[in-house]
């Protein structure tokens, strides 16, 4: 939620008791021990868990995580054609920086950014290229790339636009025309 609707400390004990947002923090083999919180001193990674959910007061973190932390959040070969587009080189949270003396986690971290989508980190993003199916692998930057308004570009609806109607054509035995898409 925008911060200007909300004060994300205000929403903090929800979102601490919501499975969803467990799942969506960094996953461990993905981001190894690079760190995303910053704070007096300490570096926490994906593999301190543990530790910062202690150090936070997050009595039940350990528990939230552990219910989800085996749930599938990647699976190789889903079974379909994969088609994968995303922007780039859009400022995307990557790591939260709490000052030395702050009162972490009472208070709002400076936000440091890396690439993405400007929603999505590119390490994640980049999680498409690893389906066993991935027909097509394309990536958009500037003007309307990130993840929020890469639907409203006029190639990249263009592009899906061309890919349903061949695989409409391929379905019907209507195959080969005009050759391979450009995109």
């Amino acid at each position: 939620m925008p911060q200007i609707i909300v004060d994300p400390l205000t929403m903090r004990e929800f979102e601490r008791t919501s499975p969803s947002v467990y799942w969506l923090l960094p996953n461990p083999q993905l981001f190894g021990d690079t760190p995303f919180v910053l704070a007096n001193g300490r570096n926490y990674s994906a593999q301190d868990y543990k530790t910062l959910f202690e150090e936070v007061k997050i009595p039940q973190g350990p528990a939230m995580y552990d219910f989800i932390k085996d749930l599938p959040q990647f699976d190789k070969d889903i079974g379909v054609d994969v088609y994968c587009i995303h922007g780039k080189e859009q400022d995307t949270p990557f790591q939260f920086e709490y000052g030395d003396n702050s009162k972490f986690p009472d208070n709002q971290p400076t936000t440091l950014n890396g690439d993405g989508d400007g929603t999505v980190n590119i390490q994640s993003l980049e999680l498409c290229k690893q389906f066993t199916t991935l027909k097509d692998y394309k990536t958009v930057t500037g003007f309307l790339a990130t993840h929020l308004e890469i639907l409203q570009r006029k190639d990249v609806i263009q592009y899906i636009a061309d890919l349903l109607t061949k695989k409409n054509l391929e379905r019907r035995g209507e195959v080969g025309r005009e050759g391979e898409l450009v995109f």
